[in-house]
């Protein structure tokens, strides 16, 4: 009995520092800011197009997965981004639906559109 006294406190505060090593929702969301913006301006188009990232407001879904807005300006207009990510390790993953910066696509087809 007197082993397995001993051990408890011991398991629950593993399991508290376990708890308390996860990345916080604002390093999540800095992380995920910082991440597109880099994104931005890796990609000729989207850095044609101009786009920043103004802020990332998370919400914790479950275990290592959140989701997000992400506020975008484009040509002096916030655009709202959803966002969903993932956290592994010191790592935050994030994707958007297919079409998420289509507000930004008419500029980038006339800056790539030739003249006629």
């Amino acid at each position: 009995m007197g082993s397995l006294s001993k051990k408890i406190p011991i398991a629950i505060a593993t399991a508290i520092l376990l708890v308390g090593c996860g990345m916080s929702d604002n390093e999540v969301a800095e992380r995920t800011k910082a991440s597109m913006e880099q994104m931005f301006d890796i990609f000729s188009e989207l850095r044609e197009a101009q786009l920043t990232v103004t802020d990332v407001q998370v919400l914790k879904r479950d275990g290592n997965r959140y989701q997000g807005i992400a506020k975008v300006i484009h040509d002096g207009t916030t655009h709202d981004v959803p966002v969903d990510m993932r956290v592994d390790g010191s790592n935050v993953f994030w994707k958007t639906e297919p079409g998420a910066f289509m507000f930004a696509r008419s500029q980038v087809e006339s800056i790539n559109s030739p003249v006629e």
